[in-house]
């Protein structure tokens, strides 16, 4: 693994993110991107895309207050081997400039006390203080420093006010204040990549030695290590760190840990059996009220609110599925609804909503509380609605529960989704055979295909139908399968 020398590495923006969230995976990214697989697919391109609207939106209202000549957009400038490429890039006629930072994230006050948004804050801030270093030292006099983000407090009116949509924050003191730490950061940047960051483990994220990096550098590493312990950390974790023994299954039970953690070893040692708690399953089935009416929504939340009464990144349900069974010998019904990107497609959904859906009876879904935060969400929209919304939200019963709750416990289960729990419990059923994958890529089709537009709409919502009816039918295999 002996790296390229650092003449031929040219540090961006992108880079130093990446350097600042972790130093492993920026060197891995480097001298082996094949290890980071990483396919720009629908839900990539769909984020980026937020990026864009956001950008477009803070150049409109800038335009309304500076010569649009002296306004430039993806900018970009060069010292030895740093790049920096500007957002957007304000030019004087004195000579100074000012850089605008966009992100496609709510905006977090230099007040806030909590620490993941202060660390979010500041990820931001380095961000740009990189820009800005590189723009000095290519000879670039900048004078201002702006972060551009998303007013998460803007409801939107039947119109979009720009101008409320958007922060623009002129950040220039602090930006000034943490040029120092940025230039060391990016030397040390450089420096790493003609290194290696070696094979210790201190500075962990949260994936642990699930990181990437070690994977590539440590193929043998046991797939569950002492790191996947919960709770495991301070004088105890020391203690464990310091025998040498990284894999939990070479724990000999002379180790101090909680009965908690000894629970988990055990259960990762010796496998439990597939376990099902029929009588607990057959209370909690036993609330189901016919008819029962299966369902799912799919949903995208743009980073720009668009439609009136709604808020930064709060969904839009552009599509329903609902599976019927009226009784226990009926046959079953499908109803649907999928938005084709005109209108209204809330206002429209919530009518044919109640129409596949009665008074009474069970409406059961996979995980309630999103449909169910959905249902409240669009019951503020059409307060007409709001009645009949409840009353769904009340008759909910969550499918997934027996699984998330450990009352069916199948060592062939690998978490509690629907993806997982559904070839398990139904044989030959699952969701490989589909266009869409899943509902993140379900929401960006949506979204890009059919609500901006594109040649493929009409074949994108065949696919959208084909995976939300999908859904609603692994829920009624899986119930059946647990009658």
């Amino acid at each position: 693994m002996s790296p390229e020398p650092t003449s031929a590495f040219q540090l961006t923006k992108t880079h130093f993110k990446q350097f600042l969230e972790c130093r492993r995976e920026f060197w891995l990214r480097h001298h082996h991107p094949e290890a980071i697989p990483e396919p720009i697919d629908a839900h990539a391109q769909y984020l980026i895309r937020q990026g864009y609207e956001v950008e477009r939106i803070a150049r409109s209202v800038l335009k309304q207050s500076i010569d649009p000549e002296h306004l430039l957009r993806q900018h970009t400038v060069t010292h030895k081997n740093l790049l920096a490429r500007f957002d957007i890039f304000r030019t004087r006629e004195d000579g100074t400039c000012a850089v605008y930072e966009v992100k496609s994230s709510k905006h977090i006050p230099s007040t806030e006390t909590a620490k993941a948004k202060q660390e979010k804050r500041k990820l931001n801030l380095l961000d740009l203080g990189f820009q800005v270093h590189v723009a000095r030292l290519a000879g670039l006099d900048v004078t201002e420093a702006h972060l551009v983000t998303i007013n998460g407090d803007y409801e939107r009116g039947a119109e979009l006010d720009p101008r409320a949509a958007i922060h623009i924050e002129d950040v220039t003191e602090e930006i000034n204040s943490i040029q120092a730490e940025v230039g060391k950061l990016a030397a040390a940047a450089i420096e790493l990549i003609a290194a290696d960051p070696g094979d210790g483990y201190e500075d962990l994220c949260v994936r642990k030695l699930k990181c990437p990096y070690f994977r590539y550098t440590q193929p043998d590493l046991p797939a569950v290590t002492i790191y996947d312990i919960p709770g495991l950390r301070g004088e105890r974790f020391e203690n464990l760190v310091a025998t040498g023994v990284l894999a939990v299954t070479d724990l000999d039970g002379t180790e101090e840990l909680t009965a908690n953690m000894w629970d988990f070893v055990d259960k990762i040692k010796n496998p439990p059996p597939v376990e099902i708690r029929y009588d607990e399953i057959r209370e909690m089935l036993a609330r189901l009220e016919y008819p029962l009416y299966f369902l799912d929504y799919e949903t995208v939340n743009p980073a720009i609110p668009q439609f009136e009464g709604m808020r930064s990144y709060e969904q839009i349900t552009f599509q329903f599925s609902v599976h019927v069974l009226e009784d226990a010998d009926a046959g079953l019904t499908h109803h649907e609804y999928l938005s084709d990107g005109s209108g209204e497609p809330q206002r429209e959904l919530v009518e044919e909503l109640r129409k596949s859906v009665g008074d009474a009876g069970t409406v059961i879904s996979w995980n309630k509380s999103f449909e169910q935060t959905q249902n409240r969400l669009l019951a503020r929209l059409y307060p007409d609605h709001r009645e009949f919304l409840e009353s769904v939200n009340e008759r909910m019963f969550d499918l997934a529960e027996p699984f998330a709750k450990g009352l069916y416990n199948d060592p062939g289960i690998k978490g509690w989704s629907i993806k997982n729990v559904l070839p398990v419990l139904v044989p030959g059923m699952s969701y490989d055979s589909l266009d869409v994958s899943g509902g993140a890529i379900a929401s960006a089709l949506w979204y890009m295909d059919v609500y901006v537009g594109s040649e493929e709409k009409e074949r994108r919502m065949v696919q959208l139908r084909e995976y939300c009816k999908q859904d609603t039918l692994a829920m009624v295999r899986i119930l059946e399968a647990l009658s």
